[in-house]
């Protein structure tokens, strides 16, 4: 049976940083390396925010990125 090990996770916050003429969000990206493994989602959300709210662009949206290997 196959095992899986979670070896790192990102942190993305996404913020528009425009619009372009047809109507759709200019996005910037920006991402954390080395969190926290076992960090949980409302962590990592309440972090995002605590950082946006520090940055003058809106924030669209927060995701995580997990890099995991897949060991027998």
């Amino acid at each position: 049976m196959a095992n899986v090990t979670v070896d790192s996770k990102q942190l993305r916050i996404i913020y528009q940083a425009g619009v372009k003429d047809n109507g759709d969000s200019i996005e910037k990206r920006k991402t954390i390396n080395n969190v926290e493994i076992g960090a949980t989602a409302a962590q990592l959300y309440a972090t995002a925010q605590a950082i946006a709210s520090l940055q003058t662009l809106p924030l669209i949206k927060v995701e995580q990125q997990e890099i995991v290997n897949i060991v027998e």
